[in-house]
């Protein structure tokens, strides 16, 4: 039971760094020297007469490397790149490149990437967001008007191959384990803006939900027993559509997104499968708005939280809570209040995660 509770709880702390993560390590290896050399170049105190390649960011200077090595056929630096960062082909061939220039004479290089068939989008005091030609991107950096180019890299949703990257779906098959980890027999509670409990992810393949127990913190009647506030809804409510609860526009649907990451079990989509796929659910909506405006009170998460450790306790289950929310209140050295209970809370069986990357 505790190798089930540990397992759910890595695979939670690291997705939460993984989903969104930025794609300028998938796909085209980009060497960790390159990527050091970016730290270095973008210093305030990098002097203007610099070697023009040291202006120009490593990833930057790849694709031009491709470009150059593939001049005969462009499309294939764009196939090979364009996951990575803004590239297109026109129709005569050119490549066309979106860039980040941090400038000493702005307008001097505005004029500049015009003037090479580009055009600035955006001047953010000393930085342009712009886009050119990718074979003049050389030229411009030799000016002693430009500081740095950083190029327009890409970041993406990752659900789809983050389960892979961390390795959970070794854990789920149990691979080199004496058994496969799913969740099963393990409460993933959460505390967020909401949940769309009809979403097809938090069912089982019955089409009965996984979601044990729902308090809607938003809710007037019915709270849970111990408490004044809020609405109770228990599993027999959901699957007979008797539950009033949503993932409200304030939220963005943040809550359901982030119940999908730690326990999606991708019925939905076989792509999109979550940390403990075969978990029970407890979720609080812990905004006390029906159309998830608003925060989180520090009182009302720790109610939350207290809530869902009872409710898994009464079921004999361990439980592993996600917190994906945050503040810039008290020391952050876990002296607060705020943090103390979290911590009373915890214990055998009882863990919470604070998302973190």
């Amino acid at each position: 039971m505790i190798r089930k509770l540990a397992t759910a709880m890595l695979g939670l702390a690291l997705l939460s760094a993984a989903v969104f993560s930025q794609q300028r390590s998938a796909g085209v290896s980009i060497s960790k020297q390159l990527q050091s050399d970016l730290s270095k170049n973008v210093s305030n105190h990098t002097i203007n007469n610099q070697a023009a390649d040291q202006k120009i960011d490593p990833l930057l200077r790849h694709a031009l490397r491709h470009a150059e090595a593939n001049r005969a056929n462009p499309a294939r630096t764009v196939q090979a790149l364009s996951h990575l960062l803004t590239l297109r082909q026109e129709a005569s061939g050119r490549l066309t490149v979106s860039l980040l220039v941090k400038a000493y004479d702005v307008m001097n290089v505005q004029r500049r990437i015009e003037l090479a068939g580009g055009r600035v989008n955006t001047i953010a005091g000393d930085i342009l967001t712009a886009e050119m030609p990718l074979e003049a991107v050389t030229a411009l950096s030799e000016a002693e008007q430009v500081h740095f180019i950083q190029v327009s890299a890409k970041s993406a949703p990752k659900m789809d191959v983050s389960r892979v990257e961390i390795g959970a779906h070794l854990v789920h098959s149990g691979s080199g384990l004496s058994q496969s980890y799913t969740g099963d027999g393990v409460v993933v509670g959460v505390l967020d803006s909401g949940i769309e409990w009809e979403h097809e992810d938090f069912d089982w393949s019955n089409g009965t939900s996984r979601i044990r127990y729902l308090w809607d913190m938003s809710g007037t009647s019915n709270p849970p027993s111990g408490y004044t506030y809020g609405t109770e809804y228990t599993k027999a409510n959901i699957d007979a559509g008797q539950c009033n609860e949503i993932d409200g526009d304030g939220g963005f649907g943040h809550g359901t997104h982030v119940t999908g990451t730690a326990a999606g079990s991708g019925i939905g989509h076989p792509d999109y499968v979550g940390i403990a796929p075969e978990s029970d659910i407890i979720f609080v909506k812990g905004i006390r708005d029906h159309n998830s405006n608003g925060g989180f009170a520090d009182g009302d998460v720790v109610d939350g939280c207290a809530y869902i450790f009872n409710k898994a306790q009464q079921m004999g289950q361990p439980a592993v809570i996600n917190l994906s929310l945050g503040g810039q209140f008290g020391s952050h050295d876990g002296t607060s209040l705020y943090e103390q209970a979290l911590d009373n809370l915890t214990g055998p069986g009882k863990i919470i995660v604070a998302a973190a990357g």
